[in-house]
This record gives C-alpha cells, structure tokens and sequence, in this order.
C-alpha cells in the first residue's frame, strides 16, 4: 500500500501536468536512481559558499516553484472548464430554462439552504411538484 500511494504521489498529473509531490513541496522527489544518474532538477548546490548564497537559492528555487505552481492551477482551470463544458453539452436535453410543459414533475431546490452553515446532510431538492 505505502508503494502505491508513494507512486501516485511522485506520478504526474494529467490535469496539473506536475506530480502532486512537487506541487506539495516545490521539488521534485528524489530517488535513488536519480542519484546514480544524476539525473534530478536541482539548482547547483555546491557553489554555495555563505548565507548570501544559500539565501539567493532558495530564493531561486522558490521562484521557480511559484512559476510552475500557476501554470499547474491554470492547466487544472481548463480542465475543470473542460469537463463542465462537456456535462453540459452531454447533458443539455436535461437541462432546462424553466419553461415547463404542463404535466411536467419537476423538484423544488431550496436556495436558502445554501447560505447557511450547519447544513450539510439537509435535503435542500423538495418532492417532485406537478406542473399545472
């Protein structure tokens, strides 16, 4: 189980583009083949010879985390925007403006429900009401 979960959260993303580990932490994990081939993303460490240094890296790396962090909030924007745009084209015959036929059953939502907290379980969608 604990290797499962580890390699969903270093896989990439198709929504975001970026594993979830790097979106948590602002690098990407580190495994110990990457090591032998040295192969990882990494700034240049080793050059790092005060505080100054050390400080201007960080900085570095945080402003290449924050980069890629609003391009994988943008790619997940478009694909939630994608998955509504298909519901809706899906499921347009059911989708109403509010003209109803006569005869038609149709539910009552409760809107007033929404506003307030406490109200999870509430059933907020009332019996089914005959149009007439």
């Amino acid at each position: 189980m604990h290797a499962g979960l580890w390699a969903m959260r270093c896989s990439t993303s198709q929504v975001t583009g970026y594993p979830p580990y790097f979106l948590l932490y602002g690098l990407h994990p580190l495994f110990a083949f990457d090591i032998a081939d040295r192969t990882w993303d990494s700034l240049n460490w080793h050059t790092i010879a005060s505080t100054e240094d050390l400080l201007a890296m960080c900085m570095q790396q945080i402003v290449r985390w924050d980069k890629k962090l609003v391009l994988a909030m943008e790619q997940q924007k478009k694909a939630c925007q994608q998955a509504v745009d298909d519901f809706n084209s899906k499921h347009e015959c059911l989708l109403s403006s509010g003209d109803f036929l006569l005869g038609t059953w149709v539910l009552l939502h409760e809107t007033w429900l929404d506003a307030q907290m406490g109200n999870k379980g509430t059933l907020q969608w009332m019996c089914p009401y005959i149009v007439h």
